[in-house]
């Protein structure tokens, strides 16, 4: 697998909600007016949601989410498990991580790691 975020590994990107770009549409109205103004914005308004997750040391855990975090507000490629690849995508909300212990017989893993992350799609 390849699931990553920006270029952050993780070990897993499950996919939510995916809305697709739609046009968008402004009105409006002028006081003393019998009319009603409208202008096309273009297509917008896509995005979704993913969760990623990652199994590894403490230190690493809290290395990964500091690295997911500092991408809010950035336009970044999300790959997920099945190698699917959203590219120009906003990320517009990082919800507070969440942390608990994990055991892999036989490795060093101690912690899971899980963040939701929202975005929108950037059509150029």
């Amino acid at each position: 697998m390849a699931a990553n975020i920006g270029g952050t590994s993780c070990d897993f990107v499950q996919s939510g909600d995916v809305t697709p770009c739609r046009e968008r549409v402004s009105t409006w109205h002028v006081p003393g007016r019998d009319s009603v103004g409208a202008m096309q914005l273009g297509q917008n308004d896509g995005g979704g949601s993913v969760r990623a997750l990652k199994f590894g040391t403490a230190a690493a855990v809290n290395a990964w989410i500091d690295a997911i975090e500092a991408m809010a507000g950035t336009v970044v490629t999300i790959e997920n498990d099945f190698g699917d690849t959203d590219a120009n995508c906003l990320i517009t909300r990082v919800a507070p991580a969440q942390k608990s212990a994990a055991y892999v017989p036989g490795s060093s893993t101690t912690t899971r790691g899980q963040l939701d992350i929202e975005y929108v799609v950037l059509v150029t």
